[in-house]
Parts: C-alpha cells; sequence; structure tokens
C-alpha cells in the first residue's frame, strides 16, 4: 500500500475537520505559515495550499 499524501488543510471538507480537530488545533497553535487563499493556519507548510512564511511578514 502507498503511503497517503498529506492533505492541504485547505482542501479538508466538514467531516475532515471534525475527525482532525485536534491536529488542526496543534497546527494552529504553533503556526508558522499562512495560506495566501484562505487565511487558515499551520506549522507545517506541506498542509497549506498557498503558504507565505510568517517571517516574511516581519
Amino acid at each position: 500500500m502507498k503511503p497517503k499524501k498529506k492533505k492541504a488543510i485547505c482542501k479538508w471538507d466538514r467531516s475532515e475537520i471534525e475527525a482532525s480537530l485536534p491536529l488542526l488545533i496543534a497546527q494552529a497553535r504553533t503556526a508558522n505559515y499562512v495560506c495566501k487563499k484562505c487565511g487558515r493556519t499551520a506549522a507545517e507548510r506541506s498542509l497549506l495550499c498557498k503558504p507565505v512564511a510568517e517571517k516574511d511578514f516581519k
């Protein structure tokens, strides 16, 4: 079986959000990136579809 690729939080549907709420909270709490498309935040760049690093805005 192939390893499952991480799906961007930006692409999650309602059921995926509900099922992965602890992961979502952890990513938001330690966020270093913001999606410039939808405004979601994450600690891992790979979890956003159009990530921008927080340091680029300081």
